[in-house]
């Protein structure tokens, strides 16, 4: 890649429409919803948080680092990291009044013998 002049003191790259819809596709806004569908707005307001934050970083990291591998490879980082905090908001925290993940495999097997069981009787 070819070496870009260092910026004047005080002043950055400039961050075009281009770079605007580029993280904001990278970095979409989401709801946390649970295995049901059912919206969960206490773990989508910090998840919305956390997306937020790391959209206003993103837009620094196009701002004062020049386009290049480097700065693809911290945006792409950036991206995992938000990814893995929002699946330990909604992986490990499971609301009072739904089951647990073992607890719907568990339900979801006695429900698939029982219809079975139906079928051979009939």
């Amino acid at each position: 890649m070819k070496k870009v002049p260092i910026p004047e003191e005080n002043s950055s790259y400039v961050v075009t429409g281009e770079d605007l819809i580029d993280l904001a596709h990278r970095f979409p806004r989401t709801d946390v919803t649970d295995f049901e569908g059912k919206l969960l707005p206490g773990q989508t307001r910090r998840s919305e948080q956390l997306n937020r934050k790391a959209t206003e970083f993103a837009v620094e990291i196009v701002a004062n680092c020049p386009k290049s591998r480097e700065q693809a490879i911290a945006l792409t980082n950036l991206e995992q990291a938000l990814f893995w905090a929002r699946s330990a908001i909604t992986r490990n925290e499971i609301p009072e009044k739904h089951e647990s993940s073992t607890q719907r495999v568990e339900n979801f097997r006695n429900r698939s013998f029982k219809q079975k069981s139906e079928k051979l009787a009939d």
